[in-house]
């Protein structure tokens, strides 16, 4: 059976959380979403330690994520197993993009959700240069805010992400001028 940890709003101890996550739950365990509610390093830390070997999807949007959470969470043992990655609505700066890369590559990532962070356009660009180069090769769905694809950036974003050959969400936004046929 497929085993779904799902908790939003809820102040949940350390303790909780590593119940949740050990034993035969753990083993189970194929997705984890976690939201609206601050997540530290500590509050993590069951988390990043337990085996999951079945895990395939994170989701923990809304948890005040950071470059120094993102940097530790990137070193559990499961890490590159994760098929679909969501760290929306977190004050996600170009940092925490660096650390979220500075960690093992995400060989069978297919979906990554960035949106509403404080990415900049540069760091767009960082991020796409990482994916390019192998980061993430099956990725096929990187969420991002419109922001950051009508900005000055936008055509040289563009030449990136049209040799990359995946959908850069949202598309539409990625070129504002209708394109020569």
């Amino acid at each position: 059976p497929v085993a779904v940890l799902r908790a939003s709003g809820v102040v949940m101890s350390d303790a909780a959380l590593a119940a949740m996550v050990t034993h035969d739950r753990g083993e189970r365990l194929r997705e984890v979403y976690i939201s609206a509610t601050p997540l530290s390093v500590t509050h993590l830390r069951p988390l990043i330690d337990a085996a999951l070997p079945s895990i395939e999807a994170l989701a923990l949007p809304s948890t005040v994520l950071s470059a120094a959470t993102l940097s530790v969470l990137v070193e559990a043992s499961w890490w590159d197993r994760l098929r679909s990655l969501n760290v929306s609505q977190n004050a996600l700066d170009d940092l925490a993009i660096e650390a979220l890369m500075g960690g093992p590559a995400l060989r069978r990532l297919r979906h990554l959700d960035l949106r509403d962070s404080k990415l900049t356009p540069e760091g767009l660009r960082r991020l796409l240069e990482h994916l390019e180069r192998g980061f993430a090769p099956a990725l096929q769905r990187l969420e991002v805010d419109a922001r950051l694809l009508t900005s000055d950036h936008a055509y040289d974003l563009r030449g990136i992400a049209l040799g990359w050959r995946r959908d850069l969400l949202p598309w539409e936004m990625l070129a504002p001028q209708p394109l020569d046929p």
